[in-house]
C-alpha cells in the first residue's frame, strides 16, 4: 500500500467583553467564523496537498539553541519511519509546553545562519519571531503548491532559542511536501 498523507488545521476564536457600570451592563461579542480557519490539505505536492510529517518534543536550558532541520537531511523520520526531504512545508506548529509561571521563552529564526530556513522571515537570515511564553503557540500555514521553499545546505534550519531564564519544554509539528 502507498503511503499517504492528509492534514487539517482548524481554529476558533470567540471573545468576550464585558462592563458594568453602577446598575448598567453592556457588553460583546466577538466571534471569528471557523471556516475561515480551516485549511485541509489532502495528500500529494500541489495545492491544498501534503505528502510528509514529523514532529518533535523537546527540553530547552536558558541561553541555548536547538535546530529543527526543515529539510529532513539530519536523520528526520516522519510518523512511519521513512526519511524526510522536503522541498516545500506547508505547516509549522509551535507550542510551548513550559509549565504555566515559568520564564522560558523560545525565539524562532535562523540567528544569522547562511543556511536558515528563512523563506518565512521574506528571506532574512536574521529575522526571528517572539518571544513565545509558556503556553503560547506559533503557527503558519501555506496550503498554496509553493509553500515555504525549502533547500538543503542553503535553506533548511530553524533555530529555538531559549532566551528566558528557566529550562523549558516545546513541541512542534511541521507538514511538508518532498
Amino acid at each position: 500500500m502507498a503511503r499517504t498523507c492528509t492534514a487539517r488545521a482548524n481554529s476558533q476564536l470567540l471573545v468576550s467583553l464585558a462592563n458594568t457600570v453602577d446598575l448598567a451592563s453592556g457588553g460583546a461579542t466577538v466571534a471569528f467564523n471557523p471556516t475561515l480557519l480551516s485549511i485541509s490539505w489532502a495528500s500529494g505536492t500541489g495545492v491544498d496537498q501534503c505528502n510528509t510529517v514529523f514532529s518533535g518534543t523537546e527540553s530547552l536550558a536558558t541561553a541555548s539553541t536547538f535546530t529543527i532541520d526543515m529539510y529532513g537531511n539530519d536523520s528526520a523520520l516522519d510518523g512511519v519511519g521513512v526519511a524526510v526531504a522536503n522541498t516545500k512545508i506547508k505547516l509549522i506548529l509551535f507550542r510551548n509546553t513550559t509549565a504555566a509561571g515559568t520564564d522560558a521563552k523560545f525565539v524562532l529564526g535562523g540567528s544569522g545562519a547562511a543556511s536558515a530556513f528563512n523563506t518565512i522571515f521574506d528571506g532574512s537570515d536574521d529575522a526571528e519571531f517572539g518571544p513565545i511564553s509558556a503556553g503560547g503557540v506559533f503557527m503558519v500555514a501555506l496550503p498554496s503548491a509553493a509553500g515555504a521553499a525549502v533547500a538543503a545546505t542553503t535553506n533548511q534550519y530553524l533555530k529555538v532559542y531559549n532566551s528566558g531564564a528557566a529550562t523549558g519544554t516545546f513541541e512542534f509539528l511541521v507538514v511538508g511536501v518532498q
